[in-house]
């Protein structure tokens, strides 16, 4: 209010600020020195990489026209793995029908145990290069008059890779090499002898052995006391030679039956005869008392009756055996038998056998006792149906 009384409105009043619009400026060039340096970097950025590209490929080809490079190369594709078989079918190499070149890869494998498998230069010629290829010790250091120099002694060569310049152009005026031949140096050394009953299959690694490979053949003595027309008993030796590794032999029998394998002093097998037991369990106690008869027969102590028993009448044994004098034997006062055994029945055929008779007759006679060994084959054949004793010859 005022002094009158009077209302009034006051109002506060500013002073008018001037309006700001927007001015469009007019942008700068830039100046002439970028736009050449911008230039200039793009090129020489593009001429650095195409420097680099053309350096690597010279690198490259400079390297790939290295005998070294190439020797690399063909060992890590051939012997690298351990498994040799692709180097076997490159050189050649034909692996005998016992063996594969699994077999012969594990043998060179062996061979090398313990040590590594490296290339080395052998030798240099113009535009030729040979690589050794062998097992090798483990380096170890030798002292010389130039101080203490790594050392490494190859044992075992076992490939030459032969190198030469291919027609191949690698640019930068280098040439390439490729492998002009590979020979592969095998020592089969290893052989396999086995003696074995005719008749008897034998198997190598699984594979039959031919009669080819027969060396010797050995009759037994048996054959002698055969009737005639009796199939003998012979022995045939096989012998397979350059074998890379240990061969596994086994024998078997006309129905398939695995044979035992004796291993010999010498390193050779052999297979011994195969004896029936069913024979031994039926006639054996039959043999032991004819023998005993025998024994005592000619002893001057039994009767040629009881011979007659257990042997065929009609052989040239018996009859001889009833012609023996016994004038000049001293008839004993008392006898017995030791350390019987009866065993090794063979079957030549089934009318014809055999057996090992092993006993000792003790003769007692003015308080003394005498002894006599006997150690013999007797031979066995079917009269009428039955088995008789038709012979014997001394073993000892």
């Amino acid at each position: 209010m005022d002094n009158n009384g009077q209302s009034r409105t006051l109002r506060s009043v500013r002073p008018q600020e001037p309006v700001q619009l927007p001015v469009k400026v007019k942008p700068k060039g830039k100046p002439v020195f970028w736009w050449i340096f911008g230039a200039v970097s793009v090129l020489l950025c593009a001429a650095l990489i195409v420097g680099l590209v053309i350096l690597g490929r010279f690198l490259t080809a400079a390297e790939a026209s290295y005998s070294e490079h190439a020797a690399a190369v063909v060992f890590n594709r051939y012997f690298s793995d351990g498994d040799f078989s692709e180097a076997f079918k490159l050189c050649g190499f034909e692996v005998d029908g016992f063996e594969d070149p699994a077999t012969v890869s594990a043998a060179l494998r062996e061979q090398g145990k313990g040590k590594e498998l490296i290339y080395f230069p052998a030798s240099t010629e113009e535009g030729k290069v040979r690589y050794n290829v062998g097992y090798a010790d483990p380096i170890r250091e030798e002292m010389s008059t130039e101080g203490v120099r790594p050392v490494r002694d190859v044992t075992r060569k076992i490939a030459t890779m032969t190198l030469v310049h291919s027609d191949e152009d690698l640019g930068f005026g280098f040439r390439g090499w490729k492998l002009e031949s590979l020979e592969m140096f095998l020592e089969g050394s290893k052989s396999v002898t086995v003696t074995v009953p005719r008749g008897t299959a034998l198997t190598l690694n699984d594979r039959p052995v031919p009669d080819s490979y027969i060396v010797s053949t050995e009759e037994s003595p048996n054959n002698a006391f055969l009737p005639e027309g009796t199939p003998g008993i012979y022995f045939d030796q096989y012998r397979v030679d350059g074998l890379y590794r240990d061969g596994q032999v086994a024998c078997t029998d006309a129905n398939g039956n695995l044979l035992k394998l004796e291993r010999e002093e010498d390193g050779s097998y052999r297979v011994d005869l195969q004896y029936r037991a069913d024979l031994r369990e039926e006639y054996a106690d039959f043999v032991r008392k004819g023998m005993e008869a025998y024994a005592c027969y000619i002893q001057d102590a039994g009767e040629i009756g009881e011979v007659a028993k257990y042997f065929d009448t009609g052989s040239l044994f018996y009859r001889n055996t009833r012609l023996n004098p016994q004038q000049w034997v001293i008839t004993p006062s008392s006898y017995r038998f030791e350390n019987e055994t009866i065993d090794q029945f063979y079957a030549y055929s089934d009318d014809v056998i055999s057996c090992k008779v092993d006993m000792t007759q003790v003769l007692v006679r003015g308080g003394a006792e005498y002894r006599d060994h006997m150690i013999m084959t007797v031979f066995l054949h079917k009269v009428n149906g039955t088995f008789r004793i038709f012979d014997r010859m001394i073993l000892g």
